[in-house]
């Protein structure tokens, strides 16, 4: 409709591109985060063919209303962007989550410990709460909720300079022709499939990490604690013993994977490494930093087990 639009005072405010996101990157901005290029590359097949369907369905049979001049995969990618870094997953009346386009709310920049924007009781109106107080002309924030800098680079094409919210992925396979794992394996992949891929974060204890070791230190004769297991509950003191260390190897074993700090300190201050690269070499020093301090954490609750005299979640030793 141009002009004559009803959404032409929001459209008009919409960002004209999204060249920092990393689905507009060049394939040498990669460089340094494989699998941020094999999520984008995903992102840009799944795009293509979608544009390509509704092209023979849609556009084929109306052609005046969708003119191939101006619906190009250029700017079915803009508005597919417009969406994911601008709307919130909100309930609708029939109580199932759509995505929604707020103006003037998605304007708000993200930062962590503000308001996360949602529907009210009844479903009549958007709110976001303030979680600080502001003083005129100061910069209002909201949430866009507790992401990684993985989720925040990849979903939204930036970086915080803090985020208490980072995580980390760790790699976990239980083994298939073992009895107690044959056991184990379909309870776990009932919650999640991805049970095997464990997020671990900055500031929490990492319980599915301690609950799949735990599994893997479980013996045939205690099979019977399975179900305690699942249930993220400690079963003794030898099994949370065999826990610890393995989830101490698995850890010691992610960090490997990454650059020494060294290495990562001079890729960031050489000027022949790009802004664009510098971001993804930032996710990684924050990820192993979040492994590391995972150590750390699984180390205190260990000396809190032996000091207190109860496995975590009160069992007594």
């Amino acid at each position: 409709k141009g002009d004559a639009s009803s959404w032409k005072a929001y459209i008009d405010i919409l960002p004209e591109s999204y060249s920092q996101h990393p689905l507009m990157w060049d394939n040498e901005d990669f460089k340094y985060m494989a699998i941020l290029e094999a999520k984008v590359e995903l992102t840009r097949t799944t795009l293509e063919e979608d544009y390509e369907r509704i092209k023979s369905t849609l556009f084929a049979e109306f052609p005046d209303e969708f003119p191939l001049s101006h619906f190009t995969l250029e700017r079915y990618i803009w508005a597919y962007l417009t969406v994911t870094t601008r709307a919130w997953a909100v309930t609708n009346g029939q109580g199932q989550l759509e995505m929604t386009l707020v103006p003037l709310a998605d304007m708000l920049n993200h930062k962590v410990g503000n308001g996360e924007g949602g529907m009210n009781f009844d479903n009549s109106r958007f709110i976001i709460n303030a979680t600080t107080t502001y003083a005129p002309g100061e910069q209002v924030y909201d949430s866009y909720g507790p992401k990684t800098n993985f989720q925040l680079l990849s979903e939204y094409g930036f970086l915080p300079e803090t985020n208490p919210a980072n995580g980390a992925v760790v790699s976990m396979q239980l083994n298939s022709q073992n009895i107690v794992h044959q056991h184990a394996i379909p309870m776990l992949k009932a919650s999640d499939p991805n049970y095997n891929q464990i997020k671990v974060t900055m500031y929490e204890v990492p319980q599915n990490l301690l609950r799949i070791c735990r599994i893997t230190a479980l013996k045939f004769s205690e099979l019977k604690e399975l179900d305690n297991i699942i249930a993220y509950k400690a079963i003794s003191l030898e099994n949370e013993f065999k826990a610890f260390r393995i989830a101490v190897g698995a850890l010691i074993s992610a960090i490997n994977q990454y650059p020494t700090q060294e290495e990562e300190e001079a890729l960031l201050a050489s000027p022949d490494v790009t802004d664009r690269q510098k971001l993804t070499i930032r996710v990684r020093v924050g990820e192993k930093q979040v492994l590391e301090r995972q150590i750390e954490t699984i180390k205190i609750l260990w000396q809190k087990i032996l000091l207190d005299g109860e496995l975590l979640g009160g069992v007594a030793i």
